[in-house]
């Protein structure tokens, strides 16, 4: 019983700790943390080539967004508290560098290059008549590119 207790114990101290990295807090007012793209199909495509198409896409999407465990951003969190080490070597250097992680922002992430390299992939596996209409989502504290694509015949 005691044993039992323990563990719940530690596990509700790790997740109160974790929700606390989430990295939200160290951000500017302005700045919203990049989530990645939604690409939204329209036209006569089967699930799989929907599929195999928004697989495609999602490779092209630069920077790649910050990884979450557990709804929070623990690796960026630790690069945004970690002050910067005097060398380029240490301990502090390590877990700012290695396991810490450089938030990935709505600014760092380029529109119009993005619809650009969909359009191109697009028209270079056959689709000639492409268009593409980006927009982005915006919450709190997350930004998401979402892309509707109306596609012709193959």
């Amino acid at each position: 019983m005691i044993n039992s207790q323990k563990y719940v114990l530690s596990g509700l101290l790790i997740s109160i700790l974790l929700v606390g990295c989430s990295g939200t807090k160290l951000l500017e007012h302005d700045q919203k943390f990049f989530t990645g793209a939604q690409f939204n199909f329209s036209g006569e495509l089967t699930a799989s080539q929907r599929d195999d198409l928004a697989l495609a896409l999602e490779e092209l999407i630069q920077p790649t967004p910050n990884d979450k465990f557990l709804g929070s951003r623990p690796a960026v969190w630790l690069h945004q508290v970690t002050k910067k080490p005097k060398k380029d070597k240490g301990f502090k250097h390590w877990v700012k560098y290695k396991i810490g992680k450089r938030p990935v922002l709505q600014r760092d992430f380029e529109a119009k290059l993005i619809t650009n390299r969909v359009q191109n992939y697009l028209r270079n596996v056959g689709y000639f008549w492409v268009n593409v209409q980006p927009k982005i989502e915006q919450k709190k504290h997350e930004a998401k590119y979402v892309i509707d694509i109306e596609l012709g015949p193959q």
